[in-house]
């Protein structure tokens, strides 16, 4: 997060016992609500993997930038039980 700049954006999906967005496309210059959002993070319940990647590249695809550096990453525990 610190590596950041402003005309850097992030978004945050979950996948642990649903899946949704955690923090919608938010600029790299908002480091303390990024970070909040991040510490904020639990483990918990099913993991649906399928649809937590399905809904990470969606909304990449939303954002994407022609000719910019786009990448989702993916933070999991590997344990894929749901989809």
């Amino acid at each position: 997060v610190n590596n950041l700049r402003a005309k850097d954006s992030v978004s945050i999906v979950v996948y642990g016992g649903v899946t949704g967005v955690m923090l919608n496309t938010t600029s790299g210059a908002e480091k303390e609500k990024i970070l909040k959002v991040i510490d904020e993070l639990e483990p918990g319940g099913t993991t649906p993997g399928e649809s937590g990647i399905k809904l990470a590249y969606s909304v990449a695809r939303n954002h994407f930038i022609k000719d910019g550096n786009n990448r989702v990453i993916l933070a999991t525990d590997g344990d894929f039980n749901v989809g």
